[in-house]
């Protein structure tokens, strides 16, 4: 009986270890209150991961995700952090609606890009001028964004205004990030696009569009740390380096019209 109950609990042990074994986590589900806002971040974030994960034990959680303001058209403006990203930074989106299990929200220029403020102080009176702040529920530091690049976050996102569903792109919601390719065909693109077998990380997938193209992000860390987008298409892959990580918004709107990205 002591043998049956040491093994029980070696194997128990075992399965929360491994409870996220891979990159995206492969027994994790997102179980915070906003499922349609997580769905819209981890499909438009490059390099999000879909969950915060402790390197020791491979345990995930739930990334930050909280709702900051709300327009009278019931558009939600929200924050989202997985501590991954191809800068660690903290994401600001906006979303145009939910309904029946699908998130509406625009392609590309639906977020922006602002940073963690860790001064010891979190008063309100030592918040700097030109930046808006946000002071998320439990123990976050204060994030900060410029008001500029939330004043046109909003207006690229028609906040205010009737919300127009043909300007919306759509995603099922999910409850997980989708990891479409094996580890030996993530290692394969990797080589391809920079011709060295992996090093540190695998193409981290973002998307599709409705043709089945894939859009995957990837790094090559050395002195000048080489980041790519890459879209998988068939047997083909194109990949374009990113020139400005903080703010690549346009950068990818482009390189997916340069490759016929369709997606409704």
């Amino acid at each position: 009986m002591k043998k049956v109950l040491i093994v029980f609990s070696i194997v128990t042990l075992l399965l929360c270890f491994c409870s996220c074994l891979d990159n995206n986590g492969s027994n994790y589900r997102y179980s915070g209150e906003y499922p349609d806002l997580y769905t819209e971040a981890i499909h438009s974030i490059l390099g999000s991961t879909g969950n915060y994960r402790n390197a020791e034990t491979g345990h995930c959680f739930d990334p930050l995700l909280e709702v900051v303001e709300q327009d009278a058209c019931g558009r939600k403006m929200f924050l989202y952090h997985d501590g991954s990203g191809l800068t660690n930074s903290v994401s600001l989106l906006v979303s145009q609606k939910s309904e029946d299990g699908i998130v509406y929200y625009y392609p590309d220029f639906n977020l922006t890009l602002g940073e963690f403020d860790y001064a010891k102080s979190q008063k309100k009176d030592t918040e700097e001028a030109g930046y808006i702040y946000y002071y998320p529920t439990g123990n976050y530091y204060r994030i900060k964004f410029p008001e500029e690049k939330v004043a046109e976050l909003k207006q690229i996102n028609d906040w205010g205004k009737e919300i127009n569903i043909e300007k919306c792109i759509t995603q099922t919601v999910v409850l997980k990030k989708e990891d479409p390719l094996s580890s030996e065909e993530k290692n394969a693109l990797y080589e391809e696009v920079f011709g060295i077998k992996k090093a540190w990380s695998y193409p981290l997938y973002v998307t599709k569009d409705d043709e089945g193209k894939m859009l995957f992000v990837a790094v090559y860390y050395d002195d000048h740390d080489d980041y790519r987008m890459i879209i998988v298409d068939g047997n083909t892959q194109h990949n374009r380096k990113i020139t400005n990580v903080t703010a690549y918004q346009e950068e990818l709107a482009e390189f997916k019209r340069e490759n016929n990205w369709k997606k409704t």
